[in-house]
């Protein structure tokens, strides 16, 4: 019984030499951190608090949380570890994350959280929290932003200047808030223009920006339209078309002489015979087809006896018509692009050729028929493969099909028809002293919703009788044009 008080001492020195040597060399208690997201939380919202621990294995840590009063209601309890700089080098710590509800506002207390290492015990500071009140939520201002005095066509040199306007912009309700400057409204620079802005904010005027512009080529300006975010705030901009003319030769030619130059615009030549040969790889393999080279002649003659007449719309809506319906797609959207572009038209979607896929996809459903036939008396699971394949060409070949015809999550409606349009003015209500958004080039492509489906509320008509559709001009821009200015296809 002599030898029980040494034989406890060793063992208490034991026991602190292992203690030891879990932690860092000079530091026996493991440093414990408290944070708080955010530092002063609201009433009603969720609060984080999240201690970290100095010890790699969150296993091997238990941590003990106070009684929270009923002010605070715990939502969740996670635990993980999280590496931490120290001293130039990266430390594993333990992480736990207290994420609490606070039901009232003001300050309260918590009490200490006491942490368990093995042997090693840690306890926390009280924790002191000001818990605020939920502030109301200022209604968010959904200003509009629309172009005015936008001139119709330009000439090469000549200068335009017109503005940005905003509405729903209560200056003596946004308090607090400013517009962004021109800058921020400022469309992208182009080499074909000389573009400058100034701020027009001032004077309560509405103007968020005049915009000057100068074309030095001959190329159509165009603006797609786009969302800026300021200050929380999104600013829809609108799309912007401006066409843009031949410089007229300087001379002795009145005002009535220049009205008519402007009336009787020419537009480039219509692409040569062989205009597939310059474009992709398909297109040329359709070409040296003696069958498809025949039909693609045909409606080559057609389209540039059109286009030579001036009927620049129908005769691009005959060459997207045959790069939607004919096998040799390839052919007409290749000259369907070249016309486009000696009109100065902006990048348009091609064509989905919509009867080549269900064609294909019906001789794949008739392949797949035949198998089963072939194959009536295979196993089972080879029937099951040839119908799960055969419900899938069914199913993509219908998606296919509708996708041609529905614009599904639209908010002027599903169905639509293709059309071109033939030069004209786009405006937000069927009226023509309502002011134009843009201008409708001659050949761009258009949808139009609700025709020959819902004409009650797809088409109205004006006070001297002539009737209005809704059109989407495939860039954000939709709004109202006369029915007689659209060719379907």
């Amino acid at each position: 019984m002599r030898n029980v008080p040494s034989r406890m001492c060793l063992v208490f020195l034991l026991a602190a030499l292992c203690a030891s040597a879990a932690f860092p060399q000079g530091s026996d208690v493991p440093r414990v951190l408290v944070q708080s997201s955010p530092l002063f939380p609201l009433s009603g919202e969720e609060w984080t608090l999240t201690l970290l621990i100095q010890h790699p294995n969150p296993h091997e840590v238990t941590i003990i949380a106070p009684r929270f009063s009923e002010t605070f209601f715990l939502d969740r309890v996670l635990k993980n570890f999280r590496y931490m700089q120290a001293a130039g080098a990266a430390e594993r710590w333990t992480e736990a994350e207290y994420r609490l509800i606070p039901r009232d506002s003001g300050a309260f207390t918590i009490e200490p959280f006491t942490v368990h290492i093995n042997s090693v015990i840690v306890r926390t500071e009280p924790i002191t929290v000001t818990v605020r009140d939920v502030q109301p939520t200022a209604a968010v201002p959904r200003p509009r932003l629309t172009w005015e005095n936008v001139p119709a066509q330009l000439r090469v040199g000549e200068s335009a200047n017109f503005g940005l306007r905003i509405s729903g912009w209560d200056t003596g309700l946004q308090r607090g808030l400013h517009l962004p400057d021109a800058a921020v409204f400022m469309p992208p620079l182009n080499e074909a223009f000389i573009i400058e802005a100034e701020d027009a904010a001032s004077g309560g005027s509405g103007l968020v920006m005049r915009l000057r512009v100068i074309p030095l080529v001959m190329q159509n300006f165009y603006v797609p339209g786009r969302s800026v975010t300021h200050n929380n705030i999104v600013f829809e901009i609108p799309a912007l078309s401006i066409r843009v003319l031949p410089r007229l030769v300087p001379a002795e030619a009145a005002d009535e002489v220049e009205v008519k130059a402007a009336d009787t615009w020419q537009a480039g030549a219509f692409p040569a015979m062989d205009t597939p040969l310059l474009s992709g790889s398909r297109a040329r393999l359709f070409f040296r087809v003696g069958t498809f080279r025949a039909e693609y002649e045909a409606v080559y003659r057609a389209a540039g006896e059109l286009y030579g007449s001036g009927s620049y719309a129908e005769a691009l809506a005959l060459l997207r018509q045959n790069e939607r319906d004919h096998a040799a797609f390839p052919l007409f959207a290749s000259l369907r692009r070249h016309t486009e572009m000696n009109l100065g038209l902006p990048n348009t979607q091609d064509e989905k050729p919509i009867h080549f896929v269900l064609v294909c996809c019906a001789a794949l459903c008739a392949a797949f028929v035949c198998l089963l036939v072939f194959f009536r008396n295979a196993a089972k699971a080879v029937k099951s493969v040839l119908c799960a394949l055969l419900l899938i060409c069914g199913a993509f070949a219908l998606l296919y099909w509708l996708s041609g015809t529905f614009a599904f999550g639209s908010p002027q409606g599903s169905r639509f028809l293709p059309a071109v349009v033939r030069g004209t003015e786009l405006r937000q209500i069927p009226d023509f002293s309502s002011e134009p958004l843009i201008h409708l080039n001659a050949g761009q492509a258009v949808r139009i919703f609700g025709v020959g489906v819902n004409r009650q509320n797809a088409e109205h008509t004006a006070q001297d009788g002539s009737p209005w559709v809704f059109v989407d001009a495939h860039d954000g821009v939709s709004g109202w044009i006369p029915a007689d200015r659209a060719v379907y296809y």
